[in-house]
């Protein structure tokens, strides 16, 4: 199992049904089986031979404990407590939601971009956010959060931004957030820089660089 999987089925709480929605090919399904963390599973992709790779090995080793479905999202799959949402922006996640028919008890979603997006369109649907952070693994960094129906809290703009969790010091976002400040700082080094382009680049540099102070705060005070 990749840490990316792994870290995915963390999340994951004791249910009677688990849906995958862009299952790819299968590997979180199986895993959450092997966990045993959901009764059944529905497996879902809008690509063909995407959803038949994961019916072939879901059939090798749980055969009565899925039901797959071919359809753009959630469409077509019934109700389930907690749907996993993975490996697609956040935009296109917005989207899938947008057109459910239902509102799942739990999403577990992991943005590849435009998480803050994500993050302000649950607020507005119903959801608050549970867990929040980023990840590294496979050489790339990640973020990924549960959301639940109805459940209260509170997001300062900054942790729409960034995530709550990596503001209070989350090492794999520290380190994350220290590229991104040296990799500005290198543009904003450029000699081929417009006037317009070297100001935008010192006021996202100014916002980082706040951004690691916060969480400087935020370590003082726990």
């Amino acid at each position: 199992m990749t840490k990316r999987i792994e870290t995915i089925c963390s999340l994951v709480k004791k249910c009677e049904s688990f849906a995958d929605v862009g299952c790819d090919h299968g590997f979180v399904a199986k895993s959450v089986l092997d966990k045993k963390l959901a009764a059944s599973v529905c497996i879902t992709d809008i690509s063909k031979p995407s959803l038949n790779k994961a019916i072939e090995l879901l059939s090798n080793f749980y055969p009565e404990n899925f039901s797959a479905y071919l359809c753009d999202g959630l469409t077509l799959v019934p109700y389930c407590e907690q749907v996993l949402i993975a490996g697609m922006g956040g935009e296109e996640i917005i989207k899938i939601l947008q057109k459910s028919p239902y509102k799942p008890d739990i999403l577990i979603l992991q943005p590849m971009k435009n998480a803050d997006k994500l993050r302000r369109y649950l607020h507005f649907s119903g959801y608050g956010i549970e867990r929040d952070f980023m990840f590294f693994a496979d050489k790339k960094y990640y973020e990924i959060m549960r959301a639940r129906l109805d459940y209260d809290d509170f997001y300062t703009e900054d942790e729409e931004t960034y995530g709550r969790e990596n503001l209070k010091g989350n090492s794999d976002f520290s380190v994350y957030l220290d590229n991104r400040i040296a990799q500005t700082e290198k543009l904003i080094s450029g000699k081929t820089l417009s006037d317009k382009s070297r100001d935008a680049l010192m006021d996202k540099l100014k916002e980082l660089r706040g951004i690691k102070d916060e969480i400087k705060r935020n370590l003082r005070t726990d």
